[in-house]
């Protein structure tokens, strides 16, 4: 079986389960190229021909597993700048507040 007749057959399915996975339709189209890219590349490792379906959706519960690690990663970076900002902020109000406590030396 060539690729793009893998590809016709089960191109629907993909986009469908990837559909239900990822709410974004953008990155859904996305992740179904990365499969289409990685059955390309990786189709002369698959000895059975009869199992070509869960290996293609093998690849893409793969493919949306790195979608989410790389994805929350993000939020991860994103959230710990967040905190570090309030915590300079925080530093910066307690300085205010401790300061004319400081000059008329009453700490």
């Amino acid at each position: 079986m060539s690729i793009e007749q893998i590809w016709a057959e089960y191109k629907n399915s993909l986009h469908a389960f990837l559909l239900s996975k990822v709410s974004n339709p953008a990155d859904a189209e996305e992740l179904l190229q990365d499969i289409l890219l990685k059955t390309h590349l990786q189709i002369h490792q698959l000895k059975d021909q009869a199992s070509i379906k869960p290996w293609l959706f093998q690849i893409a519960n793969h493919a949306i597993i790195d979608f989410y690690r790389k994805h929350n990663n993000y939020q991860y970076t994103e959230l710990f700048e967040v905190i570090e900002k309030q915590e300079a902020n925080s530093r910066a109000d307690l300085i205010r507040c401790i300061e004319p406590c400081l000059k008329m030396k009453l700490i």
